[in-house]
């Protein structure tokens, strides 16, 4: 199926560019300490929409 495929595509790959990469959700680890200043900087700039966990 490999060379099939690699034949079909005349050696040629196909690589999505970096800037296509989009996380659909990520996750965010502080210490407790720095826990509130680290979301507080997250929802400033929009970034998080969800739920917080302690």
């Amino acid at each position: 199926m490999g060379v099939q495929t690699y034949t079909l595509q005349r050696g040629r790959r196909d690589f999505a560019p970096a800037g296509a990469l989009q996380p659909s959700r990520f996750e965010v680890v502080a210490d407790a300490e720095v826990a509130r200043d680290a979301v507080s900087l997250l929802r400033e700039r929009g970034i998080t929409d969800g739920e917080t966990r302690r």
